[in-house]
């Protein structure tokens, strides 16, 4: 991402007009490549050496803030390997108290070379690494191991949307209107909003195709909103934003605290941001990754797929979007997962489960919700569907537990 001094933007009447790039313009195709071809010639070099490298043609672009920000994109992709074969740290400790005790014995004649060599003898020989470079584990001495696949047009598209990803950390919240008429990609953007546990209400204002809605209202909490855990729910909520860019129709708004000031950013598909950076695939958490194993292991009478559909839920063309589908015969039941930010959401659903208890529908949420709010948790603890319907889980879902909901079902 970038960090709030490479931000690049204007306000008008308060409304945040990102200062996007073209990407056909040869000036900075010619400063990307020469990024890229820096990099991919100086693969095993300290970070160092490549920044000390490009900092003049850097240092020579007219828009620096521009130039700085690609850089460190660019940068960010790259994956570079320290050396974890001491602990450097330990070694610094030891050489640094030898020496805050030799340095009141130094005569005059003592030169720095001499020190030196007196100080690493007092040591002692586990601290010889430290003898070429003292600080080869941080950032700056790790080697570039790794380059991304990118060419210098992809780059400057790139950043585009990493500029808007940056800004949406800021969000309070983002207010979604979406169309799309394929049915698996709006699938799709679904399990993407799932994968990365996000807040959201949403509402359907079309009719249902193939059991999925093709045009969607939503409502994400963002950040700022979020008063523990804000600053990782930020880069998820940005990190989920390049789905919404693969769809046919959209537009977005968001309010944004800022540089101290309340902002207001919208932006639709007309922007021309687009992702083509590696395919959005269907992640499945790990959690529930593991649960489906040991579920498949003791309980194979009943089969599970993470690829559930959209339950329509009450008079205001809601929907539910399960985690995992168990089918046994013809009987299909559904289990929805509330995570630690998804505490909001449970007051709802509980209410929606006892107008709807012909749906199949059962809610596991995490122990970490109730330790953390007193009242929700005697709410659910106190539900006549606790045990039943509802169910708490603490790493994955217990596979016993649900066993037996599954039983009771069938």
């Amino acid at each position: 991402m970038l960090t709030k001094e490479l931000l690049r933007f204007h306000t008008v009447s308060g409304r945040v007009k990102p200062q996007f790039i073209d990407p056909a313009d040869r000036g900075l195709l010619a400063f990307a490549a020469a990024v890229v071809r820096t990099y991919q010639d100086f693969q095993g070099t300290p970070r160092s050496e490549i920044l000390e490298t490009l900092e003049p043609r850097i240092n020579s672009q007219r828009d620096l803030k521009l130039a700085r920000g690609l850089w460190k994109l660019y940068d960010d992709m790259c994956v570079f390997s320290g050396d974890t074969s001491c602990d450097w740290a330990a070694m610094r400790r030891t050489l640094f108290s030898c020496s805050s005790r030799l340095i009141l014995s130094i005569s005059e004649e003592e030169t720095f070379s001499d020190f030196r060599t007196r100080v690493f003898a007092g040591a002692g020989e586990t601290v010889l690494p430290l003898s070429d470079n003292i600080y080869a584990d941080l950032p700056d001495y790790e080697r570039l191991a790794e380059v991304p696949k990118m060419t210098p047009a992809l780059l400057l598209e790139k950043y585009n949307v990493v500029l808007v990803q940056s800004l949406v950390l800021y969000a309070e919240s983002l207010e979604l209107t979406i169309e799309e008429h394929d049915g698996a990609r709006m699938r799709r953007f679904f399990k993407y909003l799932k994968f990365f546990r996000l807040l959201a209400e949403v509402s359907s204002s079309s009719k249902w195709e193939e059991g999925t809605p093709s045009a969607v209202r939503m409502k994400i909490d963002g950040p700022a909103s979020i008063l523990d855990g804000g600053a990782k729910y930020g880069l998820q909520l940005a990190s989920f934003l390049p789905a919404l860019f693969q769809l046919s129709r959209w537009k977005f708004a968001c309010a944004l605290k800022l540089n101290g000031k309340e902002l207001k950013l919208s932006l639709d598909d007309s922007s021309g941001l687009t992702y083509r950076f590696g395919r959005l695939g269907i992640y499945i958490p790990e959690e529930v990754r593991m649960f489906a194993r040991l579920f498949a292991e003791r309980v194979p009478e009943w089969t599970l797929s993470s690829d559930s559909p959209f339950l329509k839920a009450g008079p205001r063309q809601s929907f539910v979007f399960p985690d995992i589908t168990f089918t046994h015969g013809e009987k299909k039941v559904y289990l929805e997962l509330f995570h630690k930010w998804h505490s909001r959401q449970i007051p709802e659903r509980l209410a929606f489960l006892e107008k709807h208890p012909d749906l199949s529908l059962v809610l596991g949420i995490e122990r970490r919700i109730l330790s953390s709010n007193p009242t929700l948790a005697e709410r659910i603890e106190s539900h006549p569907l606790f045990g039943s319907r509802i169910f708490l889980f603490r790493d994955f879902p217990p596979v016993e537990k649900m066993r037996k909901i599954l039983e009771a079902f069938a």
